[in-house]
């Protein structure tokens, strides 16, 4: 099934797809992060 939408395992078309499928999901963790820090950030400030 991979290979229907990501290319031929081995094949530069098929590192590429999963490189900027990668850097997506890395990009969503990191905003998950930034959202998660900034609620502590806002909680601390309404504590203090």
């Amino acid at each position: 099934m991979k290979d229907n939408y990501l290319g031929v395992e081995g094949t530069p078309e098929r590192h590429a797809n999963e490189y900027e499928l990668k850097m997506e999901v890395l990009g969503e963790m990191i905003k998950s992060t930034n959202k998660e820090r900034e609620i502590i950030f806002r909680n601390q400030e309404v504590e203090n």
